[in-house]
């Protein structure tokens, strides 16, 4: 017996933030001119702007980022557990290495669509599935890497 597997084909980074994300949010660890990313959404807020006194937790950045289903650029390491951990509202990041030169090669690149992925699953099946869930996209390696967490429940069928 012969098995026949599609190979998910490459995606665009660039497009799979344009389609999942109504807003970006930059962390205070991301140095980047808002006008450059304007390519990735036309809703682009700083958490600096929003809190210029730093009062705004962690947790409360993250609720920000459930309430106005954004996207939070980061090079946090932190928000990995948080989006692991059980959660009700679907939320994103975008998980950059700590270093402005580092930053800005990464955030040109993926303005320029430069940086490509290869998802497990199609590109319009990952659309739909991460607007019910949490993703991270991973840039702090060469190649991208996207995580998908869901809230799922599985029962065993008998």
């Amino acid at each position: 017996m012969s098995h026949w597997h599609r190979t998910p084909r490459v995606v665009s980074v660039r497009s799979l933030v344009q389609r999942c994300a109504k807003c970006i949010l930059l962390d205070r660890s991301v140095e980047f001119s808002v006008v450059d990313l304007k390519v990735l959404s036309k809703d682009i807020q700083t958490i600096y702007a929003m809190d210029p006194k730093e009062k705004l937790s962690r947790a409360q950045i993250i609720r920000l980022c459930q309430e106005m289903r954004a996207l939070l650029l980061t090079a946090d390491n932190e928000v990995i557990p948080i989006l692991i951990a059980e959660s009700g509202t679907p939320w994103s990041a975008l998980l950059l290495s700590r270093g402005k030169t580092v930053q800005a090669d990464t955030l040109q690149r993926l303005v320029a669509n430069q940086l490509l992925a290869r998802p497990s699953i199609d590109l319009e099946l990952m659309t739909e599935y991460i607007r019910h869930n949490r993703l991270l996209i991973d840039l702090r390696q060469n190649s991208p890497s996207i995580g998908v967490f869901c809230n799922c429940r599985w029962s065993p069928t008998r």
